[in-house]
C-alpha cells in the first residue's frame, strides 16, 4: 500500500480573522510534491468557508460571501490566552468547530504521517491545539509542524509544540527530508526531483475552487527592515508565464473559477521581462476571470503601460504599498516606494480606468515610533490622491531588522508569539491609547466615504 499523508490547515485562534482568498497553498504545493514521490494525500482544511463539516450549522449572517468569493469565517468564542486576558475584545476560535474535527479524524483510517501548517507566529495555539489532537487519537503517527511559525519562531516552536519534528528551515527539501523516515526514506535525488520548480498547487483537493490564489514567483527580491519574505522563501524565481496561464486555464475549465489572487510579494518586479508579459498573455487568452492584488503591488513600476495592461487584463481590485508618506522611513525600511512614485502610479491607474473604490493603498499603523499625528498625515495624502484608506496592522515580526526596535511598547512581542498579534496595534504603543488609536480609524472610515471600506 503507498504511503498515506494527511495535510492538516488547523483553526486559527484570534480576535478576528477573515477569508481574504486565504487557501492552503503551501500545504498544496506539498501535496504536488507528495505525489510525485506515490504518496496517497488528504487535506483537512479547517479553515475552508465550504467544508463538508460545516453542514448543519446555523452560520451566522457575515459568513455569507461578497461578490469576489471572499467573507468571514465560522467562529466560536473561547477564553483568553492567559497572556492576553488583558485585552477587552472576544477572543475566538475560527474555522469548523472542534468537536467537528474531532469526530471527522477518529472516523479516519490513521495515516502514516501528518502534517500540520501553522501561517503566522501568534497562530500558533490553533496548531498546537490540532497536533495534541492528532496525537491523543493516533498515537504513534508522527506529526510534523511547518510554516511561518516554525520558521520564525524555530525554538519556540520546538519547545512548545508538541510535534514529533518540526520543519524550521524553508523549502521542499527541507520538509521531505525531516519526514524520510515516514516516507518510505526516498533518496536525495528522488526528493530534488519531486521538488523541482515550478510547483502546480492541488487544488483538487479543495471542496470549492470558485476562487483561488497562485504565485507568479517565488520568494521577494526586496529586503523590507518589517518582513521576513527573505527568511520563508529565500530565493525569488520567476515562474513562465505560459506555464501560470495554463494553470488558470486548467482551474477555468474544470472547475467553473472564477477570481484569482495573486499572492506574490513583488507581482510587478522586473516589469519588462515578467509582469508586461504575462498581463499580455492573459489578454491574448481572453481569460474570463477576476484578478485582485491583496498583497501590496510595488508603485514604482506601475506606469502608465502596466496600468493599462492590468485594466485590461481583468485586475478588479488593486492594493498598493505606501506604510507611510516619511520620506525618512521609506528609505530606511528598504526604499521600495517615495511619495511621487506613488502619486504617479496613481495617477496611471485612474488614467487606465481604475476607480477609487477598486484602489486601496496600505498604511502600516504601530510602528516603533509612529505617532498618530504621522497616521493622520499620511492617510490625508493618500486619499487626497484618490485612494482607499487601507489601514494594515503592523505585527512585529522575528528575524526582522525592525523586530528590536520595540522600546516605545508596552509589552515585548519577544516573550511570546502571541504578543506579535497585529490585532494587539492599540494597546501596544506607549504614544497613544487604543481609545486615540480606534477614533483614528473611525476617522479613515468616514474619509474613505460609506464607513468602513469593503473587499
Amino acid at each position: 500500500m503507498p504511503i498515506h499523508a494527511l495535510l492538516i490547515r488547523p483553526w486559527i485562534e484570534d480576535f478576528s480573522a477573515f477569508d481574504l482568498w486565504m487557501r492552503p497553498l503551501g500545504l498544496l504545493r506539498l501535496a504536488t510534491v507528495l505525489r510525485r514521490l506515490e504518496v496517497h494525500v488528504d487535506l483537512l482544511d479547517c479553515l475552508n468557508r465550504r467544508s463538508p463539516l460545516l453542514k448543519g450549522l446555523p452560520l451566522p449572517q457575515r459568513h455569507r460571501l461578497n461578490r469576489y468569493d471572499c467573507g468571514h469565517l465560522y467562529r466560536e468564542e473561547i477564553p483568553h490566552p492567559e497572556i492576553l486576558k488583558n485585552i477587552p475584545r472576544r477572543f475566538k476560535r475560527h474555522g469548523v468547530p472542534l468537536e467537528r474535527v474531532r469526530q471527522w479524524l477518529q472516523a479516519q483510517h490513521p495515516p502514516d504521517i501528518v502534517f500540520v501548517a501553522c501561517m503566522a507566529t501568534y497562530w500558533y495555539t490553533g496548531a498546537q491545539r490540532m497536533v495534541k489532537l492528532c496525537k491523543e487519537i493516533w498515537p504513534s503517527v508522527p506529526v510534523f509542524l511547518g510554516g511561518v511559525y516554525p520558521l520564525l519562531c524555530p525554538e519556540h516552536a520546538c519547545a512548545n509544540s508538541g510535534a514529533d519534528q518540526v520543519v524550521t528551515e524553508p523549502g521542499w527539501e527541507s520538509v521531505l527530508h525531516t519526514a524520510a523516515d515516514a516516507l518510505g526514506n526516498p533518496g536525495s535525488e528522488d526528493t530534488r526531483n519531486a521538488a523541482a520548480e515550478p510547483i502546480e498547487p492541488a487544488f483538487d483537493l479543495l471542496p470549492d475552487r470558485r476562487s483561488i490564489p497562485i504565485l507568479t514567483r517565488t520568494g521577494c527580491p526586496f529586503r523590507c527592515t518589517y518582513c521576513a519574505a527573505e527568511h520563508l522563501a529565500p530565493k525569488s524565481v520567476p515562474f513562465p508565464p505560459e506555464w501560470v496561464i495554463g494553470q488558470i486555464q486548467e482551474g477555468i475549465s474544470n472547475e467553473g473559477l472564477t477570481d484569482i489572487a495573486f499572492l506574490d510579494d513583488a507581482l510587478l518586479f522586473d516589469p519588462e521581462r515578467y509582469a508586461k508579459p504575462f498581463f499580455e498573455q492573459v489578454i491574448r487568452a481572453k481569460l474570463p476571470v477576476r484578478f485582485h492584488t491583496p498583497n501590496a503591488l510595488h508603485a514604482r513600476y506601475i506606469d502608465r503601460e502596466m496600468a493599462d495592461l492590468m485594466h485590461r487584463a481583468g485586475v478588479c481590485t488593486v492594493r498598493l504599498g505606501l506604510e507611510s508618506d516619511d520620506a525618512g522611513f521609506q528609505t530606511a525600511s528598504g526604499g521600495k516606494v517615495t511619495n511621487d512614485e506613488y502619486a504617479t502610479a496613481m495617477e496611471n491607474l485612474k488614467q487606465a480606468g481604475f476607480t477609487p473604490e477598486e484602489i486601496g493603498t496600505y498604511i502600516l499603523a504601530g510602528l516603533p515610533g509612529q505617532d498618530l499625528k504621522s497616521l493622520r498625515r499620511t492617510a490625508t495624502f493618500v486619499r487626497r490622491l484618490g485612494s482607499q484608506i487601507r489601514l494594515a496592522m503592523y505585527s512585529p515580526t522575528p528575524r526582522t531588522a525592525l523586530f528590536g526596535a520595540r522600546e516605545d511598547f508596552r509589552f515585548d512581542p519577544a516573550a511570546d508569539p502571541l504578543l506579535q498579534n497585529d490585532s494587539l496595534t492599540p494597546w501596544r504603543s506607549r504614544l497613544y491609547t487604543a481609545e486615540e488609536f480606534y477614533e483614528l480609524k473611525r476617522w479613515t472610515d468616514r474619509m474613505n466615504g460609506l464607513g468602513r471600506a469593503r473587499e
